[in-house]
């Protein structure tokens, strides 16, 4: 009876024979190399990785540029609203300066019709008055500011013309990056250069609009007050006309 052969249970039908083993020749000083599969599996998901990350990261990298773009836009229309408001304080300055300047005229007025109600009072100090050049003032009357002497601020003005004559900051961002990771770092390197510089540009409007603010609260309070004089020197005088009727 034929003894049947038992197979090897650690032997597998992928193993190679000792013999092939051996007879393998070297390749490099890596040792026995009998296939290339293994390692070009290995090589081509590395590869497959590597083109993963560079496809993120140029992802990253628009993202990013897309948004330094947009950040840009919005410098520029902030600046346009600043500008904008700017203009518009000016008006509103030269309008607070007409007041001013019409009140300086009613007081102003009301100082001669103070004469003349003192000169209804009595002969003599009419007379006098008429006369008299430099007479001692009514207290209540306010002297008249010449507006020739007032002093403007021009900086507001100044900060908005030189916003408009430097047009190096303008609404033309850059295009969507192309593969060249060297193109996509110029233009985000510009890009944030931009920004840098819109937002110093801001600053300095910022600057220029508070400053005015705070003349222009300035110059109600003394358009407040000059009212103020303005109304109890009107009142003062009716009274006082009042009572020449009931004479």
């Amino acid at each position: 009876m034929a003894r049947e052969i038992k197979s090897n249970p650690f032997l597998d039908d992928d193993d190679v024979d000792d013999n092939e083993f051996l007879n393998h020749p070297r390749q490099g000083k890596s040792g026995y190399i009998l296939s290339n599969n293994s390692a070009g599996s290995e090589q081509n998901q590395w590869e497959i990785r590597r083109q993963q990350l560079l496809e993120e990261r140029r992802r990253i990298e628009e993202r990013t540029l897309q948004s330094t773009n947009n950040s840009i836009g919005l410098l520029h229309e902030s600046e346009q609203v600043g500008i904008l408001t700017a203009e518009e304080l000016v008006k509103q300055r030269e309008q607070l300066e007409n007041i001013e300047e019409n009140l300086d005229f009613i007081n102003s007025t009301m100082r001669t019709s103070q004469k003349h109600i003192n000169s209804l009072k009595s002969i003599f100090g009419g007379i006098k008055n008429y006369f008299s050049k430099g007479g001692q003032q009514d207290p209540t009357v306010s002297i008249p500011v010449d507006v020739s002497e007032r002093k403007h601020s021009t900086a507001l003005n100044n900060t908005i013309d030189n916003l408009k004559s430097d047009t190096r900051l303008i609404k033309t961002p850059s295009p969507v990056a192309t593969k060249s990771t060297n193109n996509i770092e110029e233009k985000l390197d510009k890009n944030l250069e931009f920004m840098s510089m819109g937002l110093g540009r801001l600053k300095n409007l910022a600057i220029g609009l508070n400053d005015e603010i705070e003349q222009q609260n300035e110059m109600i309070d003394t358009i407040h007050n000059k009212a103020d004089k303005a109304d109890e020197t009107l009142e003062y005088q009716n009274r006082q006309i009042k009572r020449i009727l009931k004479k």
